[in-house]
């Protein structure tokens, strides 16, 4: 049997004089209506509507036919770009906003949950300008779209956004109505955010230069609570740029086999990365009775023979002062270096010629003993952190034992999260514990305000700096790759990857860049 479809007045009771318009579908002897939400006097219906067109007859005496048809017009057409199926039709009574709360209320992440209700409560704001309390799914047209946008760009209520912002909030908001449509609640013929931009403003990251790294490692700070801000930055910046989020939760048992291993807070994604030495200096800080590095530094000795093939043993300190005097054969030298260095000495000063850079030293071309020098310290640094590193992690499993699901830095206290398992399902945080959280991140940035101060750095560092300069100091590398990049940040796509690295990053091989080409190419 085919389908019929018609436009039909509907009144609630016989005796009525008015009535509800509706679409009507028959098919197999199935009947189903769709209100269009017009409220129509009978007589008017029977006087102006033509049955045969389904469309009011356009007269002086009906002032709103157009109005009118145009709604007809609409629901016919969504009814045929959906195979003529009158149920699927969007309902016009469904309330957005209440849909949204909804949604708020059963999100499981705290962080999502503080985000969506600040962009909704922004939304009821905007909604009370315009005299609406609610906000149905179907009255998300295109054009309120662009008002609320223009709202959000323009009024100072209380401040106003700034594009990139804006972007942010009709994007959750998008979210939302692409949710409803997974849980089959609602779904447009069109999607009203088709026809919005969500370009936005590229703007340059701040990041630490490399001589700004080095103050930071070098700057003594006595003060202990700032020392612990140092350290904690450095240990994000060395390890991959962690998020702040997944420090405050490193637990003594996410570190294992000399490798620190963890699931992201933010994206869930598993991170595994070695403990290199920084990060193990830092650590060691934290293990009571720790062997120290400097201890290390002045017992480990490397040998090596001279041309007359006796043997030599040496250790760092008495290295670093040889390496001096063969750079500048002058300086006196203690007698202990023996006769070996002081022959080694008139050798350097027979024999000065051009310089080069080699290892972080400017050495002679010509002084093959002091290239010899600064290999052996090479050698002796490896072997020096091979100790400390390989006793550390013995310590660490020391540790481990007194309280694998103690945090690894004094900043939150177990006793609030102890209901987190041995598996760290930090997904499972409580109101109270995401939002202890964000207490401490807030005074983290703050004392990191007051190291910048300390260390006379100029760039304002926070938090997430450290991200974004790790990210820097891995582009100076030679032969980094995207890929190499995706993986070091823990990214989930490539596509991420290059979007986060179009923030302005080494602007010096940039800058490089564009010089080498203006050379190349002279204009004559």
């Amino acid at each position: 049997m085919a389908k019929s479809i018609n436009v039909i007045l509907q009144k609630q009771f016989s005796e009525d004089r008015t009535g509800i318009v509706y679409i009507r579908t028959i098919e197999n002897n199935v009947i189903r209506k769709k209100s269009l939400g017009i409220k129509l006097l009978v007589s008017e219906w029977e006087r102006y509507f033509n049955t045969e067109t389904k469309r009011f007859r356009n007269v002086k005496e009906f002032v709103n036919s157009e109005a009118l048809n145009n709604i007809i017009e609409k629901a016919l057409e969504e009814l045929g770009a959906i195979n003529n199926e009158i149920s699927n039709l969007p309902s016009d009574k469904l309330s957005f906003v209440r849909y949204w709360e909804v949604c708020i209320k059963n999100m499981a992440n705290h962080g999502s949950k503080i985000k969506h209700d600040t962009v909704l409560k922004k939304l009821k704001k905007y909604l009370s300008t315009i005299d609406k309390k609610d906000l149905r799914f179907v009255e998300i047209t295109p054009l309120f779209l662009k008002e609320y946008k223009n709202y959000l760009l323009t009024q100072n209520d209380p401040k106003i956004l700034s594009n990139n912002s804006v972007v942010h909030y009709l994007k959750m908001m998008r979210s939302i109505v692409n949710q409803a449509k997974k849980d089959d609640f609602f779904t447009y013929i069109k999607d009203p955010f088709n026809s919005i931009e969500f370009t936005v403003d590229r703007k340059s990251k701040s990041v630490l230069n490399e001589e700004e790294v080095d103050k930071l490692l070098s700057t003594q700070i006595e003060n202990k609570v700032l020392k612990l801000t140092r350290d904690l930055f450095l240990f994000q910046v060395f390890s991959n740029g962690c998020r702040v989020s997944d420090l405050f939760l490193f637990r003594w048992n996410n570190l294992s086999n000399g490798r620190l291993i963890y699931t992201m807070f933010k994206t869930g994604t598993e991170i595994s990365i070695p403990i290199n030495t920084n990060m193990g200096l830092i650590l060691s800080e934290l293990i009571e009775g720790s062997t120290k590095y400097e201890t290390i530094v002045k017992t480990e000795e490397i040998t090596f023979r001279d041309e007359e093939n006796e043997l030599h043993s040496i250790n760092l300190n008495k290295l670093d002062k040889l390496i001096e005097h063969l750079q500048n054969p002058q300086i006196i030298y203690n007698r202990l270096v023996g006769k070996y260095i002081n022959q080694m000495s008139k050798e350097v000063s027979k024999n000065m010629g051009e310089t080069i850079e080699y290892k972080g030293y400017t050495i002679d071309t010509n002084n093959s003993q002091l290239r010899q020098m600064i290999d052996l310290k090479q050698n002796l640094i490896d072997k020096i952190e091979s100790r400390f590193l390989n006793t550390l992690f013995e310590e660490i499993k020391v540790q481990k034992k007194k309280g694998e699901t103690d945090f690894i830095f004094p900043v939150l206290s177990d006793e609030d999260f102890k209901s987190i398992g041995p598996k760290n399902d930090f997904k499972k945080l409580t109101e109270r514990q995401y939002k202890l959280i964000k207490h401490h991140t807030i005074v983290y940035n703050r004392n990191l305000k007051k190291v910048q101060e300390l260390c006379g750095i100029e760039t304002k560092i926070t938090s997430h700096v450290s991200r974004h300069s790790f990210t820097n100091l891995l582009l100076r590398l030679e032969n980094v790759n995207l890929y190499d990049i995706s993986q070091s940040l823990g990214h989930s796509s490539l596509k991420i990857t290059e979007n986060y690295l179009r923030g302005g990053f080494n602007i010096e091989k940039i800058d490089y860049l564009n010089n080498t080409i203006s050379k190349r190419y002279r204009k004559h």
